[in-house]
């Protein structure tokens, strides 16, 4: 078994070149006079699907779907991974059924559509690059304002 590697990149070039073939060879290929336009079009979506399946760590992050899980006792457990985040850099914000989820180090915001209205009472906790959200279910949402969460 060999050593994982060191850096984020030499994962990459490792997952790259693991079966000997340029994964890429085709896209640095000159385009002829018969090459069609559509061809010439889809060329950087291919390039940058293959690209992304490939690549390291917050890459393959970025667009993580969260998981919502219903436990007992009517509450709702929200999970999405977050890394490179640290907790003080990630607000939460609960409006009506909805989750805001901001993150200072990317400056993006997620909204998460929750399967059902919740309490303004709900708790949050970052750990190891992963945001945990806990709310409470109820029947209708009590209000329409917005309420910040405390991430600890």
């Amino acid at each position: 078994m060999s050593a994982a590697p060191a850096e984020p990149f030499e994962e990459f070039r490792a997952k790259m070149f693991a079966t000997g073939a340029d994964e890429f060879a085709e896209f640095r290929s000159q385009p002829t006079t018969s090459t069609s336009t559509s061809t010439l079009l889809s060329k950087p979506r291919q390039l940058m699907r293959r690209f992304l399946r490939l690549a390291p760590g917050p890459i393959q992050y970025a667009r993580a779907a969260p998981v919502i899980e219903e436990a007992p006792h009517d509450e709702l457990h929200v999970t999405l991974p977050l890394p490179g985040a640290h907790a003080e850099d990630v607000h939460v914000t609960l409006h009506a059924a909805e989750l805001l989820v901001s993150n200072d180090v990317t400056h993006a915001t997620r909204t998460i559509t929750l399967p059902s209205a919740v309490l303004p009472d709900a708790s949050a906790a970052f750990k190891d690059g992963k945001l945990s959200v806990t709310l409470h279910k109820c029947a209708s949402p009590l209000d329409s304002d917005m309420h910040s969460i405390m991430v600890r």
